[in-house]
Parts: structure tokens; C-alpha cells; sequence
């Protein structure tokens, strides 16, 4: 049979789903675009209609546009409701946009030259929103249609050259940094989740995957397959957690052959895997199982023939109305059945201890359940990892959009100054000027690299308004008019690296020299210009510092999710991997000692296959709690997968790290004993210390082999304690 893709579930695109998706790519709900498009309309015709209405500031024939202006508001309100999700939806608001702001210009006449950067706005919003491929052919048009409507009026040659690269500017930033985001995302998302060792779905994805099948169809013929491989604990103790991995490497590989493209595999943790087949109606299941079990004794023979080849396959099908919690549930079940079948001797051992343990998971059940919900959402020391890749992107698309503004800005004041030289300017400061926005600029592309947080920033941006200024000082009265947009692009800048309050005084600061240097030029049309420029701006910034908040919180969110384990709420694999590579990137420059400890917890199969999954589960997640409340805020605990968990150190002492071994031995044991009495609580735990020049692969293989030697330590211990028992 043909190897399928196991991550993948083949589900049917359409306009509608491609729409989701969109918006899904930076956390915006697909009816906010519509509420956003009626804000910016609305907004700007109560300004036009108020401007050619009350003031006469502007034509009337302006005011015309607004009342088209405000009808598409409500247009869009209305769309908000019914039709949040059309394919349309994008299209239709982007060239109403711009199709308004075509005939208001149009109609005007010189008065364009006041009101022109309302253009920059629904490029902007049309830029954030949507990804590149949508986007691009609007801003192009957009950005096109603002210069040669420019071109066609008289007004100053810098003048249209400065406000037509702010507007290009602004808009190719904001395009290229979202098209990083989107990736960005779409990355993080997808290791959200796929297994970090096999590439299969993992746990999340399975638990979305049904519920989100059985929702569509609440009468869907589904079936669950539950697989666990028989002995795999031994591979690890008797050789190593490396050719442990090849044994789970080549299983998954194995069953993926025996399954449908439509069939979903996924790895649950440890040596358990699930199938999902969501119609099983027309599929033969016992055999399909046969061949299930076939395939993993194939993959485990060629690997390691040394340890029992076998694995116990049970499967269970969807009763009617049973929901996604439900069916894995019982499937768990069943495989628990099909594990005891496969070992009778469990049986009387789970017959034995039923009574107690019921009594003790009674009383511990309330405190369980707890510690699922709070282990999953917690977010707490060892999340650091992810929330440092949030911090360095915010910082680094920041970086990226002030470069490109700075070096845009420069070029543009160099060309506009060459074509007014000898006429409106005396001195070289203007020049000088640009030369250093150039240089600032260039200085934000190596800030980027270096990761420079905030304070550079904000450094930047007093520099910018400073630049500025003094190009404007060094003009005459008749050229001030046309720099003053310049002004602009450290609030759009700053909106877009900073949070919204922090931006506030280069919001004020840039509007006030930018009213203060129309009022001082010869523009005959500046406080029609300024109260436009000013209204819109505060509009459209609102919306771009609000947009970026969520697309960063929404960043966040998927980077933790591709770092963190789904049941504990520690750092998974991959981030834990991440983590020591930044460690001892971090302990090469400052001189620390970084130590890595690795935990097996003795006998946990035992949980497993004498009582259910569920219990396994509860341990798991009390012994990831107990450990995080032994370590220090420097230490970060991960699971690496199945029962066993490593802990990151960087330290100042390594003499610290026996007693920290030793507490940790404690509060795995009490966390063990409060939910299981019938089976070992203890646990094999062995550290080394990273050696300076020595790589994150080597140090990770050292440390597996270290606990390789702790569990044949512990495993002697606890042969002879049974001897003296005896």
C-alpha cells in the first residue's frame, strides 16, 4: 500500500476556508476586517462631510463622497454580521476604497494636495490584513494612482516625492514584516502540532482532528485505534534513549504504510500511538489491526530485535452522540484490555491492589483533575523560551520596519533636495541631515541583527523626530510644507515596534512639529491639511497598534505551543533543545556552569498497564507540578517524552547540583505515592555538565547516556533491597 502522509487530513478548500485562513494568520477573526473598513469609512466621510458641509474647508463635491463614504459603513457593519467569512469580502472593501478616493480626488482639484494621505490607509489596513499575495496588487494600484494623481497637480517636485516615498515606504514594510509574521506563524503552528521526534501529529492535533470531525458530523462512522509497543521501556534501560528513538522512528514509519491518506497517525507520548479513521464504516478494522501489529513487530525487529518486538493494538468505534472526550476514553479502555489479554499475569496483580487504589485516586481525584487544567495553561519559568522568540521577533520586524522607513526617508530628501537646490536652500544642514537618517537607518539593520531591545528604540525614534527637524530648519518656508510629512514616519514607526502607550509622546511630539511647521510654511492649505492628516493618523495608528498587540499575543501564543507539552505544561523537546542551545550560547560568553539533569521514573509502565492511561496521565502532570515548585526561576524542567523529563540548569556553582538531585528525588517520590501505592515512586536521575566547546548534540547524547547508567544503578539498588526483603 503507498506511504501516506500521516500529519495530514485532506479536507476540502474553499473560498470561504481560504478567507479563515487569512485572518487566522495574524489572530484576526474574519468579521473584524469588515468592523475595521466601516471604522476607516465612517471616520473619514463624518471628516469630509464636516470639512465640505460646515467649513467649506473642501469642494463639496467632496462631501458627496463622504455620504457614499458612510453608506459603505453601514455596508460594512452589515457584512460583519452576514458575511464575515465571504471569499468576496476583501475585494469588495479594498476597490470601494479605493475607487472613493479616486473620485474625491478626481473632484477636487489643488485640495488633494491637503487631503492626500487618506490614500495611505486603506493600503495599510488592505497590507496588515491580508497576506502578500492578496495584498501586493492593491498597494501597487494604490500606490500608483497616489503618485500620478500627484504628478498631475502643481505642486512642489519635493513635495511629491517625499509624500509618495512615505507612502511606498509604509506600505512595502508593512506587506514584508506581516509576510514574515505569516510564516512565522504558519512555522510554529504546524510544530504545534507534529511530534518533535517522529513527525507525526501529536496529541493536540489528534484531540482537534476528532472534535473537530464529530462536530461536522454527528453521524460519522469513526474509529480509534490505541497502539502501545509491549516492553519498550527496555530498549532505553538495557541500551539508550537514542536507539529508543530510532525504535519509535521507524514504527511510525511503518504504520503510516498500512494506512489511508485520509487516516490520521499520531504519536500520543512515550511508546503509545493513535489512529483516526474518520469514516470506517467501509474499512475491514480486525485486520486492519493485524496489519497494525504486523508493522510495528516489522519496524521493532530491524531496529532492536533484542527487546520484545510486539505491540498491543486496540481499537473502538464511535457510538452515536459520542463525543471526541468519550472515544479516546474508551479507546484507551480498550487498549488497556488488549494489554492485559496479551499478559494475564496483570491481571491478578490489578485485582490485588484495586481496592486500595481506588480508595487513594478517590481522594486525590479532586487535586488530579486540577493538575491537568493547571499544567496546561500555566506559563511559567520554562516557558521562557518561547516567550524570548516572541520578544526578539517584535523586536526584530520593529527594527526591520524602522530601517526600511530611515532609509527610504534619506534617499527621498536627498532626491528631493536635488531638485530644488539654489532655490530654497542656503546651507548644508538639510543635506547633512539626510545623510544621517541614511546612517540611521544602516544603524537599525545592525540593531536587528544584534536583537537591541527597547531602549535603542526609543533612542531611534527621538533621533528620527530630531533628523527631521533639522532638515526642516534648514529649508525655507516654501519647501517646509513639503517635508513635513516626514514627521509621519516615526509615529507609524514606533506604533508599529512598540506598544500603543509607549508611542504616545512621539504621537504628540510628531503631530505638533507637523502642525507647527505647516502653520510656519507658505501652504496655502495647512489646517485643512493638518486637521485630515491628524484625524486619520490618530484613527489609523489606534487600529495598527491595536492589530499588532493581538498579532503579537497571537505569536506568542504559537511559538509557546510549539515549545511546550500539551499535558504538563512544560517545555517539550524541541523547546527544551532550544533551550540548552541558548544556554550554552549564553554560559560560552558570561563563564557559567550549564548542567543538564535527566530523569527515567522508575517502573511507570507498571501505571500504565495494571490501571489506564488516564492515571498515567495524572502522574505525569503531578510530577511535572512537584518538580517546577522544586527549581529556581533559572532552571527550566521539560519532558522529553513518555516518563521521562530533563532539567535545564545554568549555574554559578555546579556543587549545587547534588542537592537539587536530591530534592528532586523527593517530590517525584511524594508525588508518585499520593496517586499510586502498588508501584515504585521513585526515579533514576543522572547529570553531567556541559564541557566548554562541546555542542548541543554531544551534550544531549552525554547526558543520555548518563541516566542510561543511573537507571542500571537504580536498578541494581532495587535488586538488592528485594533480595533482603526476601
Amino acid at each position: 500500500m503507498q506511504k501516506s502522509d500521516p500529519t495530514v487530513v485532506t479536507e476540502p478548500e474553499s473560498p470561504a476556508r481560504i478567507e479563515i485562513e487569512d485572518f487566522e494568520g495574524i489572530g484576526v477573526p474574519p468579521r473584524i476586517a469588515w468592523l475595521v473598513s466601516a471604522i476607516l469609512y465612517g471616520t473619514s466621510s463624518i471628516l469630509f462631510g464636516t470639512l465640505a458641509f460646515v467649513t467649506g474647508t473642501v469642494p463639496v463635491s467632496l462631501g458627496y463622497v463622504s455620504i457614499a463614504g458612510t453608506t459603505m459603513a453601514i455596508i460594512c457593519v452589515a457584512g460583519a454580521k452576514f458575511f464575515p467569512t465571504a471569499w468576496w469580502g476583501g475585494h469588495f472593501r479594498s476597490i470601494v476604497g479605493m475607487t472613493l478616493v479616486a473620485v474625491g480626488a478626481a473632484t477636487i482639484g489643488e485640495v488633494h494636495s491637503a487631503t492626500s494621505l487618506v490614500m495611505v490607509y486603506p493600503i495599510l489596513i488592505t497590507a496588515y490584513l491580508y497576506d502578500s499575495r492578496r495584498a501586493l496588487p492593491y498597494v501597487l494600484v494604490g500606490t500608483g494612482f497616489f503618485i500620478v494623481s500627484y504628478a498631475l497637480l502643481d505642486v512642489p517636485t519635493a513635495h511629491l516625492i517625499i509624500t509618495s516615498t512615505i507612502v511606498g515606504a509604509i506600505s512595502a514594510t508593512v506587506v514584508a514584516s506581516q509576510h514574515e509574521l505569516r510564516a512565522i506563524v504558519s512555522v510554529n503552528r504546524e510544530l504545534s502540532t507534529t511530534d518533535a521526534l517522529t513527525g507525526l501529529a501529536n496529541v493536540r492535533r489528534l484531540r482537534n482532528v476528532v472534535t473537530q470531525s464529530l462536530t461536522q458530523d454527528e453521524q460519522l462512522s469513526a474509529a480509534v485505534f490505541a497502539i502501545d509497543l509491549d516492553d519498550f521501556k527496555q530498549v532505553n534501560d538495557q541500551f539508550s534513549h537514542t536507539l529508543g528513538d530510532a525504535v519509535l522512528k521507524a514504527v511510525a514509519d511503518e504504520i503510516s504504510t498500512e494506512l489511508q491518506p485520509t487516516d490520521l497517525l499520531a504519536r500520543r507520548g512515550g511508546d503509545e500511538f493513535a489512529i483516526f479513521i474518520a469514516d470506517s464504516g467501509s474499512r475491514d478494522l480486525d485486520q486492519l489491526r493485524r496489519n497494525v501489529a504486523a508493522a510495528i513487530t516489522r519496524a521493532r525487529t530491524r531496529v532492536c530485535p533484542e527487546v520484545t518486538p510486539n505491540g498491543s493494538v486496540g481499537y473502538v468505534i464511535r457510538r452515536p452522540d459520542e463525543n471526541a472526550t468519550e472515544l479516546l476514553e474508551r479507546a484507551d479502555a480498550e487498549l488497556h484490555e488488549a494489554k492485559l489479554d496479551a499478559h494475564p499475569e496483570r491481571r491478578s496483580q490489578q485485582i490485588v491492589s484495586l481496592h486500595d487504589f481506588k480508595r487513594r485516586a478517590g481522594a486525590a481525584n479532586g487535586r488530579s483533575d486540577h493538575l491537568i487544567q493547571s499544567g496546561a495553561e500555566k506559563v511559567s519559568d520554562e516557558h521562557q523560551i518561547a516567550r524570548q522568540i516572541r520578544r526578539a521577533l517584535g523586536h526584530a520586524s520593529g527594527w526591520q520596519v524602522l530601517a526600511v522607513l530611515n532609509i527610504a526617508a534619506g534617499l527621498a530628501v536627498i532626491l528631493a533636495l536635488s531638485t530644488a537646490a539654489g532655490r530654497e536652500i542656503d546651507n548644508a544642514l538639510p543635506l547633512v541631515a539626510a545623510i544621517g537618517i541614511l546612517v540611521l537607518g544602516g544603524l537599525c539593520v545592525w540593531a536587528g541583527r544584534r536583537e537591541i531591545g527597547e531602549v535603542g528604540i526609543h533612542v531611534t525614534l527621538v533621533a528620527m523626530i530630531a533628523l527631521v527637524t533639522v532638515v526642516q530648519l534648514g529649508v525655507g518656508r516654501g519647501l517646509q510644507g513639503a517635508f513635513a510629512d516626514l514627521y509621519l514616519l516615526p509615529i507609524v514607526g514606533g506604533f508599529y515596534a512598540l506598544e500603543s502607550k509607549r508611542v504616545l509622546p512621539y504621537l504628540i511630539a510628531g503631530l505638533s512639529l507637523y502642525a507647527a511647521t505647516l502653520l510656519g510654511s507658505i501652504y496655502p492649505l495647512a489646517l485643512t491639511r493638518i486637521i485630515v492628516t491628524s484625524v486619520l493618523t490618530l484613527v489609523m495608528v489606534g487600529l495598527l497598534g491595536k492589530a499588532r498587540r493581538v498579532t503579537r499575543e497571537f505569536t506568542e501564543n504559537a511559538v509557546q505551543l510549539s515549545t511546550v507539552d500539551g499535558l504538563t505544561g512544560l517545555a517539550n523537546i524541541r523547546g527544551m533543545r532550544r533551550k540548552v542551545a541558548d544556554a550554552i550560547d549564553r554560559c560560552g560568553t558570561t563563564g557559567e556552569r550549564l548542567a543538564l539533569i535527566a530523569i527515567d521514573l522508575d517502573d511507570f509502565k507498571q501505571v500504565n498497564d495494571r490501571h489506564s492511561h488516564t492515571l498515567g496521565d495524572r502522574v505525569l502532570v503531578a510530577v511535572a507540578d512537584a518538580m517546577t515548585e522544586v527549581v529556581s526561576r533559572k532552571e527550566t524542567v521539560a519532558r522529553r517524552g513518555g516518563d521521562e523529563f530533563e532539567v535545564v540548569c545554568v549555574l554559578d556553582d555546579e556543587g549545587d547540583v547534588p542537592a537539587l538531585v536530591s530534592a528532586l528525588h523527593v517530590a517525584i517520590s511524594e508525588a508518585r505515592r499520593q496517586l499510586v501505592v502498588d508501584v515504585a515512586s521513585s526515579a533514576s536521575i543522572g547529570h553531567v555538565i556541559w564541557k566548554r566547546g562541546e555542542s548541543s548534540d554531544a551534550f544531549l547524547a552525554r547526558a543520555d547516556q548518563q541516566l542510561h547508567g543511573a537507571k542500571v544503578a537504580s536498578r541494581a539498588k532495587h535488586g538488592r533491597s528485594a533480595r533482603r526483603r526476601a
